[in-house]
């Protein structure tokens, strides 16, 4: 291998030339030295630069060993050198130095414009370990290009990480959109700790949290089957999203029904907009009820066979009535107990067919009334379902709803306080002055 030394290292690809120098290195006995005298000051920039970076590696942990390469001195004359540009490679070797120093210039480019230097940024954070980068780092996981990078920078945090991330959501000191790939980066530990940290999170107030929370725990179950998982906290969490299911398909079946009866009114006497916005809630309701349906089914899996459990999932969501009767009667025998008192009948009510006008007249005397429904739905750990009845409340112009609408002037979510107000001032208008 020796021969081709020299064609490899100036084969201009980073991961081969890594890889020559560490072999190298490791042939080199106990003389390294030899290598990086002979490397570091190659005309080749990637070639010194990959020199620069092993010998930042080999001098993790050893501050005498550092100052004796005088690392933080060859950074800083490799950074003050002006006709080459920052590279993903420098910013590694920064991030494993470990000289704070120079953090500032990893943090800038973790907002860079250039995709492989911001590549290099993020794996610059999860090599230095340290706390500065962690807020930024998780800012960057609803980006897509850079999500898988930046869940393997924070999971080389170690364990430790995990209830940072964990105080992050709950303290809601980063934004909703970023809190709900947290569990994403949780789950990359598939650890007894982070089932730990993962429940925690199942308690937070937005349902798409929650959902992705029991995604990333249905996945570890299925990596690592010899988990161990809380059976009674399992269950517990399964009557929690029964009873959240069966509350919001009432509300469903409210809107349906004033639907269906605004269908036989002129359009004179409901308005367009009020039309489309019961027909926005409606699909939305739909929407929670299908992720509703994937937690529970995702909490039983955690209690059951998964394979199992699959099966009567996809049984359930089948076009045909044979299979989803034959999904109800598979859970029938899988289910014991008051797990299969509560799950069951939400299970059958959730395969009615609510769409013609016999199946409506059936569920008439069973279901909340508007100004009930409103009620229910107001108190679900849900801000778009909010939005979406504030909304419906003032394209519906009833003042029978004020009270309920001045609760939320005084709300500390901007968007409930706006949408509240605004509703009001729709309702204001429709009464005669």
């Amino acid at each position: 291998m020796a021969l081709n030394i020299p064609e490899l290292l100036h084969s201009g690809d980073e991961q081969l030339t890594l890889a020559t120098l560490e072999y190298l290195l490791w042939h080199a006995d106990k003389n390294p030295e030899f290598i990086f005298d002979q490397y570091l000051d190659s005309e080749n920039t990637l070639i010194a630069d990959t020199a620069l970076f092993c010998m930042a590696k080999e001098t993790v942990g050893n501050v005498i060993l550092k100052s004796e390469y005088k690392l933080k001195e060859r950074i800083e004359h490799r950074l003050s050198n002006t006709n080459v540009g920052i590279n993903r490679l420098l910013l590694k070797t920064i991030g494993v130095s470990g000289f704070q120093d120079f953090y500032p210039i990893v943090l800038q480019n973790l907002d860079g414009k250039d995709i492989e230097i911001t590549f290099g940024a993020i794996e610059a954070a999860g090599l230095s370990m340290h706390p500065i980068f962690i807020k930024k780092l998780v800012q960057l996981l609803p980006n897509k290009k850079y999500r898988q990078k930046v869940v393997e920078a924070l999971h080389d945090y170690g364990p430790g990480i995990l209830p940072i991330l964990a105080s992050l959501v709950r303290k809601r000191t980063i934004r909703l959109e970023v809190c709900r790939f947290i569990p994403l980066v949780m789950k990359s530990f598939k650890s007894k700790e982070a089932v730990h940290f993962l429940f925690l999170l199942f308690d937070d107030v937005d349902l798409s949290v929650r959902l992705q929370v029991v995604r990333a725990l249905s996945d570890i179950r299925a990596e690592r089957p010899t988990l161990r998982f809380n059976r009674f906290r399992v269950a517990a969490k399964i009557f929690e999203e029964c009873r959240l299911y069966h509350q919001t398909l009432s509300a469903m079946h409210t809107q349906i029904i004033v639907s269906y009866r605004n269908r036989k009114k002129s359009r004179h006497e409901v308005k367009p907009d009020e039309r489309d916005a019961r027909s926005s809630l409606l699909e939305l309701l739909e929407r929670r009820l299908d992720a509703g349906l994937e937690r529970i089914f995702k909490l039983l899996g955690l209690k059951y066979s998964q394979k199992d459990v699959q099966i009567a999932y996809l049984g359930l969501l089948s076009d045909k009535e044979e299979a989803r009767n034959n999904a109800i009667d598979f859970l029938d025998n899988l289910l014991t107990g008051s797990l299969k008192q509560r799950v069951l009948p939400i299970i059958e009510e959730a395969t009615l067919d609510i769409s013609s006008e016999e199946a409506i007249q059936k569920i008439k005397h069973s279901i909340p009334t508007e100004m009930e429904c409103f009620e229910q739905l107001v108190q679900v750990p849900d801000l778009k379902v909010k939005l979406a009845v504030l909304y419906l409340i003032g394209k519906q112009g009833d003042n029978r709803y004020v009270p309920l609408l001045r609760r939320f002037t005084a709300e500390e979510d901007p968007k409930l306080r706006d949408f509240a107000q605004k509703a009001l001032q729709e309702i204001e208008a429709t009464i005669p002055s």
